[in-house]
């Protein structure tokens, strides 16, 4: 099948719209949550809380971390 030109014009026109929707968008948006899989005041909290400086600087933005309870 042979796609018409003029089909196939407005297809790109279509595609490249739906591009520059896309394009202005940032992420993420709001705080970055850090879900740690064992209580508070652990190892894998205390890992958490030291890796979560560096991503904030990097990310330029907050990150709280969310340690679950057993």
């Amino acid at each position: 099948m042979k796609l018409p030109r003029r089909n196939f014009l407005r297809l790109a026109a279509g595609a490249a719209d739906r591009l520059e929707n896309c394009r202005g968008q940032t992420y993420p948006t709001g705080p970055i949550t850090m879900v740690v899989p064992c209580p508070a005041a652990g190892l894998f909290d205390a890992v958490a809380r030291v890796l979560a400086e560096p991503m904030r600087k990097v990310l330029g933005r907050p990150v709280v971390i969310d340690a679950l309870l057993s």
